[in-house]
C-alpha cells in the first residue's frame, strides 16, 4: 500500500501512512461498530509496508496505555461529588486544614495506605480531592 503525501493548513506536508488512513476509516463508522471492526485483520496486517510496522506497533502500544488507563480510573459519574472536581491535587497543607489534624498523622495515613496520594517529587506529595472525601466518606461510617 503507497503512502499519500497530504497537507494541511497547520501543518507541513506529511506522510499518510496506513494508520492513519486506517483510523480515518475507523472514523467514519457509526458508533455502535464492534471493537473488533476498529483493527485490522491478520491478512491487512501483513500488507503493511516494513518500513511502517514500528509506527504502526508505536501506535497500538500508545492505543494499549490508553485502554488500560481508563481501566484502572474509577468510574468518575459514581464516585465524584458534584461539587468537587476529581483531578484537583491537595497539598498536605490542605489536607491538613481539612482534617484539623497535625501533618505527621496525614503523612501516617498515606504511609499506611489510608490516604491514597500522589508524589511528585521527593519533597512534593498531593493528595487527590476525591480520594480525601472517600476518607472523610469512610472515616464518618465508622463512628
Amino acid at each position: 500500500m503507497a503512502a499519500t503525501r497530504i497537507t494541511t493548513a497547520s501543518q507541513s506536508p506529511r506522510t499518510l501512512t496506513y494508520l492513519d488512513k486506517r483510523l480515518a476509516w475507523c472514523r467514519t463508522l457509526p458508533n455502535h461498530t464492534t471493537s473488533s471492526r476498529l483493527f485490522p485483520t491478520l491478512e491487512e496486517l501483513a500488507q503493511i509496508p516494513r518500513e511502517e510496522i514500528p509506527a504502526v506497533m508505536s501506535r497500538f502500544a500508545a492505543l494499549q496505555g490508553q485502554l488500560a488507563a481508563r481501566l484502572l480510573i474509577p468510574l468518575a459519574s459514581a464516585e465524584t461529588p458534584a461539587n468537587s472536581t476529581p483531578d484537583r491535587l491537595l497539598s498536605v497543607r490542605e489536607v491538613v486544614g481539612r482534617l484539623s489534624v497535625t501533618k505527621g498523622f496525614v503523612y501516617d495515613l498515606i504511609r499506611r495506605g489510608t490516604l491514597p496520594a500522589v508524589k511528585l517529587s521527593e519533597r512534593n506529595t498531593r493528595i487527590r480531592e476525591v480520594d480525601l472525601e472517600n476518607y472523610q466518606k469512610t472515616r464518618k461510617a465508622l463512628r
